[in-house]
């Protein structure tokens, strides 16, 4: 585990604090993905899925 927290240490040096961290560690609930990014549609069109032959 020493292994790990250091090169986590590392990382947060680098990129800044928190930016890595482990999963048990929880999030923060204020971010969300932004909505402008995603795609219009709610489920898959089966017609538009590239097919290769």
């Amino acid at each position: 585990m020493s292994k790990l927290s250091g090169v986590m240490d590392a990382l947060n040096k680098r990129y800044g604090r928190d930016r890595v961290r482990l999963a048990g560690a929880g999030y923060d609930s204020s971010w969300h993905h932004k909505r402008q990014w995603m795609s219009p549609r709610r489920t898959t069109d089966w017609k538009e899925i590239l097919t290769v032959r």
